[in-house]
């Protein structure tokens, strides 16, 4: 036991369990208010926050892991050392050298407090550093001291850089003990369908392509183009159906075609559709609708086309043929058979599609460089439909090269009849077409206006240049008027492809050869002169049968036979109006002879 008082005394006076009354300035037992105000910490220590001391957190973080007992208060190490300077945030009181003392979003400002415990005025700096893969956001300034009674320096730092930033904090120049700290950066939250980007905005994960409206009414306003001219050749075919021209050119075959041009430029409207305003179940009908609107029309048109022109090969040309003249099919229906198998082939490839791997509405993100943010783009989409689409090209491609066959075995036939130079150049029209329109759409897959529009136009001018080439010179035709100038004109150029030829036939005049007025009316003179003799002495022979008195009777059509029949001169009973009475006692004169 102690010998004196003094040693309690100064132990109380180190634990403060004596104080200075304020008012009476003398030494006292003063009793503490509460369990932690009776901590005291010892020289070169400062007590914690009493919640701090009280927090889980800070009893993980000094490494007290027990739990505190039911009904018992706990502090954790209220006491710490004591720091010149002290370096708190919002979640942590005491920032210690490499702790993470905030957690933050991109762009969020973090605020700390630097207090100075042996409260000065003081020179102090920051550096931040955000560091990344390919940048390094630096941030440096002076720390504003704040104020006198806490001797606070308050001051926030912020960046759009995901990950681990430090801070360094100087004194004079020198880091202080407690530094640098670290502060860990998140991504910012975003509203629902909206990600962060590096620089710390909220972008949609997927930015929707919808096809502009200008697209949608230029589609409907070349289909209704197409379908307006289908219906008005349709209508001109019906109401010129007794005219030669319009029966040469086989009105049941132009009816098909347009038809099938109208159910092909039906596919202009089903290729311009988006989800702005049909659901997908309904996107998904129109995908599968585009492919019959579009192999049927194409059938009906270049079969009918095919058809007709073998047709006219077979009655035109074959006709000539011995060999060939005995098995010639002279029915229509006979050759509506080429359409039934066109149309039949293309039912089956796209029905066999239809069931087996159908065309699907769906998106599909365009790669953009980042993995989080894409553009998307619309379209049909099928697995195995690649196969079936180039099926379907294949046939199309084969039946346009038989189509220009058969108007090269009929390129000698009339127009009238054949078409073959128009039917020729609305066959390479669609040729050419079939060919670029799936490379050009492959150049521009990623570009849903862009590749719309080449469909539409592609569809567009295939119909139009069928139409086009079909109907309008068949209309030329009824409206032209023919006259004996415009035969003559006719027969010399077609003279002239047989001058071309190296033809020389009798009684012909070569192109330049153009006969004179004289030379025509001796020509004219000596076939009368010719008709005359011969008709004298046939009516030489028979005046020796007919008497004086006798009635002469020519039966209609005598003089356009060979032969002239003595009998049918002669017998007046089968004359119903008989001719006037001639004298045959002497030889007819000549001029009599050419009256009669």
């Amino acid at each position: 036991p102690p010998h004196t008082y003094m040693a309690p005394w100064e132990v109380r006076m180190r634990t403060n369990a004596y104080k200075v009354d304020p008012q009476t300035k003398e030494y006292k037992c003063l009793r503490a208010s509460s369990v932690y105000d009776r901590f005291v910490c010892p020289d070169g220590h400062f007590k914690v926050d009493e919640n701090v001391a009280q927090s889980d957190e800070h009893c993980r973080m000094v490494g007290t892991n027990s739990s505190c007992p039911p009904g018992a208060t706990c502090f954790c190490r209220p006491c710490r050392k004591l720091e010149e300077v002290t370096i708190r945030t919002e979640s942590v009181s005491s920032c210690s050298k490499m702790q993470t003392c905030a957690h933050t979003k991109q762009n969020d400002h973090v605020v700390f407090t630097i207090t100075d415990n042996r409260k000065r005025r003081l020179n102090l700096t920051y550096s931040f550093f955000a560091p990344n893969w390919n940048s390094q956001e630096t941030q440096r300034g002076l720390v504003p001291h704040t104020d006198n009674v806490t001797w606070s320096y308050n001051f926030s730092v912020s960046t759009y850089l995901v990950g681990r930033s430090v801070l360094e904090l100087k004194l004079g120049g020198v880091q202080i003990d407690n530094s640098p700290i670290l502060i860990n950066v998140e991504e910012r939250d975003c509203s629902e369908g909206e990600k962060a980007t590096s620089e710390g905005d909220c972008r949609k994960t997927q930015t929707v392509t919808y096809l502009p409206s200008a697209v949608k009414v230029l589609a409907f306003v070349l289909f209704s183009i197409n379908c307006c001219l289908s219906v008005g050749f349709g209508l001109f075919t019906i109401f010129h159906k007794t005219s030669k021209i319009v029966i040469a050119s086989q009105p049941p075959f132009l009816y098909l075609v347009f038809i099938g041009c109208i159910l092909s430029s039906a596919t202009i409207l089903t290729v311009a559709v988006d989800d702005r305003t049909l659901s997908t179940s309904r996107l998904d009908t129109m995908c599968q609708a585009s492919v019959w609107f579009y192999g049927l029309g194409f059938a009906l048109s270049i079969s009918a086309l095919f058809a007709k022109t073998y047709r006219t090969k077979c009655l035109v040309i074959d006709t000539l043929s011995a060999r060939k003249r005995g098995g010639i099919k002279y029915g229509l229906w006979y050759y509506m058979r080429i359409v039934a198998v066109a149309v039949a082939i293309e039912v089956l490839i796209i029905g066999i599609m239809t069931i087996v791997s159908p065309l699907r509405w769906t998106r599909k993100c365009i790669s953009n460089g980042t993995d989080d943010f894409c553009e998307s783009i619309g379209y049909c989409y099928s697995h195995e439909g690649m196969y079936f689409m180039a099926a379907l090209l294949l046939i199309h491609v084969t039946m346009l090269l038989f189509q220009l066959y058969a108007c090269y075995t009929v390129r000698n036939i009339p127009a009238e009849f054949s078409e073959h130079k128009w039917i020729t150049a609305s066959t390479m029209s669609s040729l050419e077409i079939l060919i670029l329109t799936p490379l050009l759409y492959a150049l521009t897959y990623q570009d849903s206006t862009t590749s719309t529009i080449i469909l539409i136009l592609a569809i567009f001018g295939n119909d139009l240049g069928i139409l086009a080439m079909i109907f309008v010179p068949k209309i030329m035709m009824v409206r032209e008027k023919h006259s004996e100038k415009s035969q003559k004109a006719e027969d010399i150029l077609f003279n002239l492809r047989r001058e071309a030829r190296d033809c020389k036939p009798q009684n012909h005049h070569a192109f330049m050869d153009v006969p004179s007025a004289k030379d025509s009316k001796e020509k004219q003179i000596q076939e009368l002169r010719r008709k005359l003799k011969f008709y004298e002495s046939r009516f030489n022979e028979s005046s020796e049968a007919v008497s004086m008195g006798s009635s002469l009777c020519v039966k209609k059509g005598t003089f356009n036979s060979p032969q002239l029949s003595v009998k049918h001169l002669l017998d007046s009973k089968k004359c119903r109006n008989p001719s006037p009475r001639l004298s045959m006692s002497k030889p007819l004169s000549k001029s009599a002879s050419a009256r009669v």
